[in-house]
This record gives structure tokens, C-alpha cells and sequence, in this order.
């Protein structure tokens, strides 16, 4: 078998490729609330400890869906008192909200339904 000889239609290509970018966006909404009702008593003592903790809770996560260039940034900083998490969420470079990517995901799951 050749890979000349594989044939794909349109929907099914579209279908993978939508699905891809489906699973990638739900699991970017779950990094988003994991970090829901966050609450830090006090940053680490050791300066390695704490710049650990940022590295680990640094997430830049692009993705394209429904022909959107989505971008979630996840910032954490410590300082030695107080910890601080920072979401934003960017649709094609401007700012939205979290409903507006669960609404396209809605979008999404409805219209892959539809393909067979």
C-alpha cells in the first residue's frame, strides 16, 4: 500500500482535524478552572523554590478552532509573601472571555455531529 493509495474525503479530514483542536481547547478550559478559587496563605521561603513554582505555572497554549487563532496565558509569580496566578484568554489578538470559548466549543461539538 502506497500512501497514494489512501484516500480521505474532505469531512473526514475536517472531522480529524476539528476533533484535534475540540480536545485541545476542552483540555486548555480544564487548565483554565484548575486554577479556579486559587488561594496561596504565603509564597516559599527559598528564591529556587519559588522560581520552581513559576516555571511550573507558566502556560502559554495556542490553538486554532472553528477558524480562530485562540491563545490562553497562564502566569504565576511568587514573591516571598504572596503568590499570584494571571489568566487571559485571546481570540484572533483580542481579549475575551471564558464563556465565549465554551460557546465555541458548543459550536463545534454541534457541528461535528453533524458531519458523517
Amino acid at each position: 500500500m502506497k500512501a497514494t493509495d489512501i484516500k480521505i474525503t474532505y469531512n473526514e479530514y475536517y472531522k480529524t482535524v476539528e476533533s484535534n483542536n475540540l480536545k485541545k481547547a476542552e483540555e486548555s478550559v480544564k487548565l483554565w478552572h484548575s486554577y479556579d478559587g486559587s488561594y496561596f496563605w504565603r509564597g516559599y521561603n527559598i528564591a529556587n523554590a519559588r522560581r520552581a513554582w513559576e516555571k511550573k505555572n507558566n502556560y502559554d497554549i495556542k490553538f486554532e478552532l472553528n477558524g480562530n487563532e485562540w491563545q490562553m496565558i497562564i502566569t504565576g509569580s511568587m514573591s516571598a509573601r504572596h503568590a499570584y496566578v494571571t489568566r487571559k484568554l485571546y481570540k484572533n489578538g483580542e481579549k475575551v472571555t471564558l464563556r465565549e470559548l465554551n460557546s465555541e466549543i458548543e459550536k463545534v461539538r454541534e457541528k461535528l455531529e453533524g458531519i458523517e
